[in-house]
């Protein structure tokens, strides 16, 4: 599935600039080594994905100058450090994921067995965080959590969640009838804060959004879809309202995802701005395929990020940890990737 993310921002302008991408295994949240996941268990949705530019690239005869240089940098850092926070939202997606197992169930029996497997996986992570946490439900329909003082090594949790639940349903399989085809839930008000003990800040996303996974079929991708209303805010003071479609799989055997992100961001318009922040208009980030795992640096898939008049910013993984940006008119720069190298 294609990806296309939009931003409008606004970034600072001349300053120092350290190209260090931020969507790798350090910037994630840590599930403890120590404790024994129950089966599918949580895996980090740690997202670059993105495809698909809407953008036309400058005369390759413009080779710029220092300032455009300057500004291809804070574009990408500035850009990537509201990404970051874009992994949460995938890490608790996967706290509500649906079960094989559950494909024979009638509509109203899958909805009992989704909503008691949901809070028991929840439980289970903040557990691990060590949360002070409550939860809410009518064992059928709906499921509330609130979770404070969470603490796991350098992390920080708090947050608070309403889901709604609906079961989608299709044909049994053994027999006549309808069965429970898919898991729809929507979080009408969820607030997620998580920082670094050790940095200044935490990243935070808020407002309605939908999650769905199918029970019929294993192979299928889970998605999201966020609503109006859904802002993203990184621990950097970058805050975008956004409207976003993914979608993602991850393999349960070496914890690693593909995925793909459609996405609208903008920058709310507060009437304060420093002065010496760059309107650089909408940006359009997108790539396809992007292998993702935990342990190591992306090992696949081409990045291009697009802003202003046409400029446009490409870079592609190989396994590596660093990337080569590529601007316009062929000027590179080099990211370091805050992640070991693939073996």
């Amino acid at each position: 599935m294609p990806t296309l993310l939009i931003l409008r921002n606004r970034f600072p302008a001349k300053d120092a600039v350290r190209s260090v991408h931020p969507l790798c295994p350090g910037s994630g949240f840590p599930v403890p080594s120590s404790v024994a996941p129950p089966p599918h268990s949580l895996r980090l949705a740690l997202i670059f994905a993105l495809s698909c530019v809407v953008a036309c690239d400058r005369d390759p005869a413009d080779t710029g100058n220092e300032d455009e240089d300057i500004q291809d940098h804070l574009v990408y850092e500035s850009t990537h450090r509201t990404l970051a926070t874009v992994p949460l939202l995938a890490y608790v997606a996967e706290l509500f994921r649906a079960d094989v197992a559950w494909k024979s169930l009638t509509p109203e029996v899958g909805a009992q067995v989704a909503v008691r497997a949901t809070q028991a996986r929840i439980e289970f992570v903040l557990g691990a965080f060590q949360c002070e946490r409550e939860f809410e439900s009518d064992g059928a329909t709906f499921l509330r959590g609130s979770f404070s003082n969470c603490q796991l090594a350098d992390f920080s949790l708090e947050g608070d969640f309403r889901a709604e639940l609906t079961i989608e349903t299709g044909p049994c399989p053994l027999r006549e009838g309808d069965c429970a085809a898919a898991v729809l839930w929507t979080l009408a008000t969820p607030t997620f804060l998580v920082g670094k003990n050790n940095e200044t800040g935490t990243s935070h996303f808020t407002g309605p959004v939908a999650l769905r996974d199918s029970i019929v079929d294993p192979d299928e991708p889970m998605t999201w879809e966020t609503k109006s209303g859904f802002s993203l805010e990184a621990a950097h003071g970058e805050k975008f309202e956004t409207r976003s479609t993914a979608s993602w799989k991850v393999d349960s055997e070496t914890n690693c995802m593909d995925i793909s992100l459609d996405a609208r961001l903008e920058a709310p318009e507060t009437g304060d701005e420093p002065a010496r922040m760059v309107d650089v208009g909408e940006i359009v980030i997108s790539a396809t395929d992007v292998h993702y795992c935990l342990t190591h640096c992306p090992t696949k898939g081409r990045i291009e990020m697009a802003f202003g008049l046409g400029s446009i910013l490409s870079w592609q993984y190989d396994g590596s940890d660093e990337v080569v940006v590529t601007g316009p008119g062929g000027r590179e720069f080099v990211a370091d990737l805050p992640c070991p190298p693939a073996p």
